[in-house]
């Protein structure tokens, strides 16, 4: 797990690609991204050919128009139309389970995403690599963005026990078998990199600049943020449970013996006895949502709720 840079000559094979584009609100430019998408992959020697698979979230805007009209003319284009809007990480899963690609690459709509570079992510994984992942040095984003993402990090890295110097980025590219073993997830609540730490640890970072966004600002807002790192805060491990349980245990502890203390030394424990137990009280409501939240999501997983629901395809 480490940043690569190859050289053309390491990629020796053709292969076919797949692009998947969740949409949500870019009906203004998201031509122009497709159009920057083809130029930079047609340029690219190892790719033999490829096919896009846009998946319309339940967009607002009249996105899904432009690329049906598109479609109509375009036949490496595919529309996926969901029926309404189950979030970016579902709209990817969606895509992926569409793609016939040997490797599939994944990017955003809003033109952030240094296509001209998508023949490095290609050619790691051609050389051997299951996952190549944009790693960008700073990224275009927001104040209250950049921090969510660090804290992104720090839980990956604590509750999945991912690399510290792995980073995960909207740009990455992974091969067949990847894409076949997430495909097999079919329940809500998907988090990429805890599905894709769970069978492989073949994975690189490939360096390159982040760009601005082509207009408009983020629907990824922070309600969205924080779904997310639930995802992958309970769907992948325990360990938040085992912790706040031994932390508990030691508050608890922590109660019994400074109560233990005031006692001997005879200090009026009333005012400290009340802070004790509103700690307490906070501490226990803080582990009761957790475990709600565990409890939560295994209620909504037995009752089938849907990870997605398409509405229609055009293009296949």
């Amino acid at each position: 797990m480490s940043e690569a840079s190859l050289t053309p000559e390491t990629a020796v094979a053709a292969v076919r690609v797949s692009f998947v584009l969740p949409c949500y609100r870019s009906e203004a430019y998201i031509e122009k991204v497709l159009d920057e998408l083809y130029r930079c992959a047609t340029a690219v020697p190892s790719i033999e050919s490829f096919e896009t698979i846009c998946v319309v979230d339940g967009s607002p805007d009249n996105v899904a128009d432009v690329l049906e009209r598109r479609a109509s003319w375009d036949d490496k284009l595919v529309v996926v139309s969901f029926s309404k809007n189950f979030g970016q990480p579902n709209a990817k899963m969606a895509g992926f389970r569409l793609a016939q690609g040997n490797i599939v690459v994944s990017l955003d709509d809003d033109g952030q995403c240094p296509v001209d570079h998508v023949g490095d992510l290609v050619n790691a994984v051609i050389a051997g690599a299951d996952m190549a992942i944009a790693a960008y040095p700073k990224k275009k984003q927001s104040a209250l963005k950049n921090m969510g993402s660090k804290l992104n990090g720090l839980m990956s890295r604590w509750v999945m026990n991912r690399p510290k110097d792995l980073t995960f980025s909207n740009f990455f590219a992974f091969n067949s078998f990847v894409r076949d073993q997430i495909s097999l997830w079919n329940k809500p609540y998907p988090y990429l990199y805890g599905l894709v730490s769970q069978f492989t640890d073949k994975i690189v970072n490939i360096p390159m600049d982040e760009r601005a966004r082509e207009s408009g600002s983020s629907g990824f807002t922070f309600s969205k943020s924080l779904s997310l790192w639930l995802n992958g805060f309970t769907g992948f491990s325990i360990k938040p449970l085992r912790i706040s349980y031994v932390f508990a245990l030691l508050l608890a502890l922590c109660g019994v013996v400074s109560c233990l203390a005031f006692s001997i030394l005879g200090v009026p424990i009333i005012g400290a006895l009340s802070l004790i137990v509103l700690v307490c009280g906070a501490i226990n409501s803080l582990v009761l949502g957790l475990l709600g939240e565990y409890v939560g999501r295994i209620y909504m997983v037995l009752n089938d709720k849907p990870q997605f629901v398409i509405r229609k395809t055009i293009g296949r």
